[in-house]
């Protein structure tokens, strides 16, 4: 309103101005009679200037806030994917230190007590650890590199361990197609066994699945406990909420997220929708209820 009114009020006084204009106009080049003149006619002259001068100004005006609105556009754009970054790096530091000490710490005691997959366990590690540090970096990821990392620090934990693994983790070439946010996954993987590892209850059976369904990832993670003890007791649903949070912040509406507690069973299912692009097109892809 405030706006309109402006407007109105300087078209008027360019009015106002743009008539005696004429008058003046009329005496100095043709000395006609102003009296003889309607002032509806050099109002009229008058009333075609203050256009042109309103159209030109309003014209301008409108270069200078569409300018003004692209670069605050890119600007907002500039920040999102600098908190996307962020979010990313944040991620991995908060998740390194206690992996690191426990992945060290059990490194330290199966090489003095000679444990044979020692030499093995070390490769896993490097290979975790490179993808942490490096791979990570990218605001994307191919599918394959994901779950790579996944594979090699689930067969890590196997060896550090005393659980009993199922694992089904088939890397094809097909997964290089698609793109992730890095480390989704193994940062709740890498919850889950750290909380896990903290537990004195070490007869666990671990199920761990991944498949690629046209575009979309089946993710399964299960625990049983072979002592038929509580898993909901002592499984924090922090570790939950992050990985929802995670989801969330990342792939919206692309995710349908289940848990399922029972007396001595744990299973938290994945469905995710992913994209072939480098950039998750939410325009083009179906949608979920996110729940959990």
């Amino acid at each position: 309103m405030q706006f309109f009114i402006a407007a109105f009020l300087l078209y008027a006084l360019f009015n106002l101005v743009n008539y005696f204009m004429a008058v003046l106009f009329f005496k100095k080049t043709c000395n006609c009679d102003i009296a003889t003149l309607k002032p509806i006619t050099v109002f009229g002259y008058g009333n075609n200037n203050a256009f042109l001068a309103i159209a030109i100004g309003c014209f301008a005006a409108g270069i200078k806030f569409v300018k003004e609105w692209y670069l605050q556009r890119k600007q907002v754009l500039e920040m999102e994917n600098e908190r996307i970054k962020t979010e990313l790096q944040t991620l991995k530091t908060s998740i390194q230190p206690d992996f690191l000490f426990q992945s060290l710490k059990s490194l330290k005691k199966n090489m003095e007590n000679g444990f044979p997959e020692s030499a093995k366990m070390i490769l896993q590690l490097s290979d975790v650890l490179s993808y942490l540090l490096y791979d990570c970096n990218a605001e994307f990821i191919s599918l394959y590199q994901e779950l790579s990392a996944v594979k090699q620090y689930i067969l890590f934990e196997e060896n550090k361990t005393g659980y009993h693994f199922f694992i089904n983790i088939n890397l094809k070439e097909e997964l290089k197609k698609f793109s992730v946010v890095p480390s989704v996954l193994l940062s709740f993987l890498q919850d889950c066994f750290i909380n896990l590892n903290n537990n004195d209850e070490k007869q666990l059976r671990i199920h761990v699945e991944c498949s690629l369904q046209t575009n979309e990832l089946f993710f399964l993670f299960s625990v049983s406990e072979i002592k038929k003890m509580k898993l909901s007791c002592s499984f924090p649903d922090e570790i939950i909420n992050n990985f929802k949070s995670r989801l969330e912040k990342f792939y919206a509406s692309k995710y349908l997220l289940k848990t399922n507690f029972q007396d001595s069973l744990m299973e938290i299912s994945l469905r995710l929708i992913l994209s072939e692009s480098a950039a998750l097109n939410k325009a083009e892809q179906p949608e979920y209820e996110a729940t959990v």
